[in-house]
């Protein structure tokens, strides 16, 4: 046999040693018509948990097309194949869903010679869409797999007397069963309950998991209960990483994604997207602002009063460097534009690393494109040293605006939602189609993992609106009478 990419053969016994310790290797070699594509960074997380001693509950949630479901088959096939398992449990929330995967095994053993042959597995006594009976010819054992709906007789499973050691629960949960907190009751009650407790005791087989992959519904559904359990190992993957690029471009690239997300952004489905693709739960019951709130821009005003808001990260800590600064806040720059009643989002930059020279290349950009009347920057102890840099970086540049850093004593929600509040509810708020992290958090607020964009933003639309529209207003006369262009022209914003 050879390694996949490789044109050197290698002894069966080698590989399949090989592949023991490389789940990726296993999925290309033995399931190359499955696996098409390298595959991501992602997916290779996901195995890595799922092949942790010490993970006995593992919750994954994986955008919708993220192969969650064929990465879980893979995993069951690899236990079958090396006899971890004796007893499998597929559940979803239909028992013809949970089939599928049945059917996926018993195509593998009944026309993938390569696998089923390397491992010596053939059909056995049982051989049907709901209970599978797979011989281990080389392990001299029976496997059974069985479907299960999440409603059907799952208390007290035992065949041959092994209890499962691999419970699969794909996708339980649905609009239906997450819509009232009874019926969320329900499920959890029947989840923890009857279908964790099948699973057959750490002493008896102590590589034994219970695997539950869902798309989030609602914040107390099943994955979220998890995500908060501490026996629960879990993992979130939403479609756009940390940077905002896709994480599986080779299947889904950057652009088509983000084109994608324009797309439902305009229609007024954000949170549709968020949820199904971002696995953000976004509800609109409980969320502060109403999507159609916002408007979009195409052509912006000729005068606009501008402002530059600067929200700042200090340094990281060494654990968020360890962990590549998986959890640490955005630094966001943000300006804003108001014209006649009107807030306008002109542009953002984020990063999430603290580099200052990033912030002052930043802060200097967007200063010459946009022109504001003034900055503002988050008044605490880091912010105020952030401002003493650009202070410094204008002397030596010889260019100037006022700089204000102020604290803001409100808390941070409070001062965000009245920033947005009146003038959204007004019809008053524009951003550009190409916003869709502002777009993203505005449409979940408060239900969201960072609101740094939001809340750099907050900060500009409140400084617009503590200058005064009137102050705004008078200026905006001044300039579309100014046919002389006596008045400074850094007031005057083009398109």
């Amino acid at each position: 046999m050879a390694v996949p990419g490789s044109l050197v053969p290698v002894p069966a016994e080698e590989l399949v040693q090989l592949c023991a310790l490389d789940m990726e290797l296993y999925c290309h070699t033995f399931f190359p018509k499955t696996f098409r594509q390298r595959s991501p960074q992602f997916h290779q997380e996901i195995d890595r948990l799922l092949d942790a001693p010490e993970a006995r509950y593992v919750g994954i949630e994986v955008f919708r097309g993220g192969a969650k479901t064929t990465k879980t088959r893979a995993f069951a096939s690899k236990r079958i194949a090396y006899g971890y398992s004796r007893t499998i449990m597929i559940l979803s929330s239909s028992q013809e869903h949970a089939k599928r995967s049945l059917r996926w095994l018993r195509t593998q053993v009944e026309h993938n010679t390569t696998w089923a042959g390397t491992f010596g597995l053939r059909k056995g006594s049982k051989w049907t869409d709901e209970f599978l009976e797979i011989i281990h010819a080389k392990l001299d054992h029976p496997i059974a797999i069985i479907a299960v709906g999440i409603t059907g007789q799952t208390r007290g499973v035992n065949i041959d007397d092994y209890r499962p050691d691999l419970i699969i629960v794909d996708d339980p949960d649905d609009e239906e069963t997450t819509a009232t907190p009874e019926q969320r009751k329900k499920t959890e009650n029947r989840f923890f309950g009857a279908i964790e407790k099948s699973l057959t005791p750490a002493t008896e087989n102590p590589d034994a998991k219970l695997v539950l992959l869902q798309t989030s519904l609602h914040r107390e559904d099943l994955i979220n209960r998890c995500h908060i359990d501490p026996q629960w190992y879990t993992t979130r993957f939403g479609i756009l990483d940390e940077a905002g690029k896709s994480r599986w471009p080779d299947r889904f690239p950057t652009d088509t994604v983000r084109a994608d997300k324009a797309a439902h952004i305009a229609r007024g489905q954000t949170l549709l997207w968020l949820r199904e693709m971002e696995c953000t739960v976004g509800d609109e019951e409980t969320a502060d602002f109403k999507r159609e709130w916002l408007k979009f821009w195409d052509v912006l005003p000729e005068t606009m009063l501008v402002i530059l808001a600067v929200d700042p990260v200090p340094p990281p800590s060494e654990l968020q460097i360890k962990q590549g600064l998986k959890n640490k806040d955005f630094e966001v720059l943000s300006v804003w534009g108001y014209s006649r009643g009107r807030f306008y989002l002109l542009e953002y930059a984020r990063s999430r690393g603290h580099e200052p020279q990033w912030t002052i290349t930043e802060f200097f950009r967007l200063l010459n494109k946009w022109k504001p009347l003034k900055a503002r920057v988050e008044g605490t102890a880091y912010q105020r040293t952030l401002k003493w840099i650009l202070e410094q970086e204008m002397k030596k540049r010889r260019q100037y605006i006022q700089i204000d850093a102020e604290a803001d004593k409100r808390k941070k929600r409070h001062r965000i939602i009245q920033a947005f509040s009146g003038i959204g509810a007004a019809g008053n708020l524009y951003i550009h189609p190409s916003h869709q992290d502002f777009a993203s958090e505005f449409a979940a607020y408060p239900n969201v993992d960072h609101d740094d964009t939001l809340d750099a933003a907050a900060m500009a639309v409140n400084e617009l609106l503590e200058l005064g529209p009137d102050i705004g207003e008078g200026e905006l006369d001044a300039l579309e009478h100014d046919t002389d262009n006596d008045l400074d022209p850094d007031w005057r914003v083009a398109p």
